[in-house]
């Protein structure tokens, strides 16, 4: 981090009893994660306040803390009238200060789905000199976090995820981020709850791109993007990722489009630039959604100067992260694991490629609700419970309140052979699920922690 000396100046905070620490390391938040060198956040939550927890993470290897009340510990204090604001203003001088004006640059992604994957795999093609969102922390204390990781001797560039469920905090977390590059994966109405309409969700979404596209940088995007208002403004200034499927339609799209096309057969990636350049690249196997994410990727490391071959040398790496599109093993059976988090869009990407990899066989469809879909909650599950394509011998067992209008809109197709089911919690189902023979696809938000249903896998 900055030179704890300088931190007075770019906060309203002072250390206490002139102990200042001789290097500081970056922010943590939770005593029990500190390790050798950082700075612990003493912040306040309704569930616990972190000024109990200094004398933890100091024993863990903290060096200092963040407060907003002295406490009695001999352990350096840096004391502010908010926690949260002072961690926010050194992160970002700590961004300014790791940036160099430009010469290391800072890519941001921003989306309502697909926001950590896409994190995953451009990190991954940019190389180990990447630093990459801290966890899966996208909110506001995430990208704080991220940030004061930022070292001049080991990053060269950035890649931070944006999340954010409410008006005002992607203009909170441009501030802090400052992007060369900026990103959106795609729109969709989640995590509506907290605004007026999905076009104020829209709108808010896409100052992530009106922010880079101010200071110079380059903007990307899905031609799906295209329906929303906000986005076509934009899109002279973009490169804009389209699917050849999309193309054959005989839409209208800026001249600046990247064409991609996947042919499942092979596994290949065929990439069509603005001047009719091709490139092929092989893949691993992947759902629409993946490649269409990975084709973005691609698009951005090219235009920061990396070549095709390195790219598919470093392609060969990739593998989906934790609970996200996995193949998996349990006890002797198969399952693909998507259970990270679901909406409408990754939810039918999901459900596309499973159904499309299990030609023949018996099929388990666990799936779990989808939250913070606010009004658009009923209709999405109605939805899906009307297109899953389902056939004899496959059964399907819905998890939580909203996937009980899912189950009944399954049962009114009188699919014939497919057995329905329904749980409140994942608990419930857990021993029918133990009982079950055949290929499960297992997918719904995190919030039904759908990773019980199974042991080690």
């Amino acid at each position: 981090m900055l030179n704890p000396q300088k931190w007075p100046h770019f906060t309203r905070g002072r250390w206490i009893d002139g102990q200042i620490p001789s290097r500081a390391g970056p922010f943590c938040h939770d005593s029990r994660a500190c390790h050798e060198g950082e700075v612990f956040l003493a912040i306040r939550t309704d569930r616990a306040d972190g000024h109990s927890f200094l004398a933890d993470a100091q024993h863990r290897g903290a060096v200092a803390a963040i407060v907003e009340q002295a406490q009695e510990i001999n352990l350096p204090q840096f004391l502010v009238p908010s926690v949260l604001e002072a961690a926010k203003e050194l992160a970002c001088a700590q961004r300014l200060q790791w940036g160099d004006n430009g010469r290391r640059p800072l890519v941001a992604i921003g989306g309502s789905y697909g926001k950590t994957s896409m994190k995953d795999i451009l990190a991954l093609l940019l190389g180990e000199r990447t630093l990459a969102t801290f966890e899966n922390r996208n909110n506001i204390l995430g990208i704080v976090l991220t940030l004061s990781r930022l070292k001049e001797e080991s990053h060269d560039r950035a890649v931070i995820e944006i999340g954010i469920d409410r008006p005002g905090e992607m203009s909170m977390a441009m501030k802090m981020v400052m992007p060369d590059v900026g990103i959106i994966t795609g729109i969709a109405p989640v995590h509506v709850v907290n605004f007026k309409s999905l076009e104020q969700l829209v709108e808010e979404k896409a100052q992530l791109l009106r922010c880079v596209k101010t200071s110079g940088g380059r903007i990307y995007f899905p031609s799906s993007c295209l329906c929303y208002a906000p986005f076509r403004t934009l899109a002279d200034a973009a490169t804009i990722t389209v699917s050849l499927s999309d193309k054959k339609r005989s839409l209208i799209f800026p001249s600046t489009e990247l064409v991609h096309d996947f042919d499942t057969a092979t596994s290949r990636l065929t990439l069509c630039y603005p001047k009719k350049v091709l490139e092929i690249y092989s893949l691993a196997s992947m759902s629409h959604g993946q490649v269409a994410n990975m084709a973005l990727a691609i698009g951005v490391a090219k235009d920061m100067g990396y070549a095709r071959e390195y790219l598919q040398e470093r392609m060969g790496q990739w593998q989906s992260s934790t609970g996200r599109g996995q193949w998996k093993s349990y006890r002797r059976h198969r399952v693909y694991w998507d259970c990270y988090n679901a909406n409408p869009v990754a939810m039918k990407d999901a459900v596309e490629f499973f159904h499309h990899e299990t030609p023949c066989g018996r099929r388990i469809w666990i799936l779990g609700g989808m939250r913070e879909l606010g009004a658009y909650a009923e209709e999405a599950h109605r939805q899906l419970g009307q297109q899953l394509p389902v056939r004899s011998g496959d059964v399907v067992m819905g998890i939580g309140p909203e996937m009980a209008i899912a189950m009944e809109a399954i049962r009114e197709r009188a699919e014939s052979g497919v057995e329905v089911l329904y749980a409140e919690t994942a608990v419930e189902a857990k021993e029918w699920v133990a009982s079950r023979e055949g290929i499960f696809f297992v997918k719904g938000s995190r919030f039904y922690a759908l990773e019980q249903l199974f042991g080690e896998i």
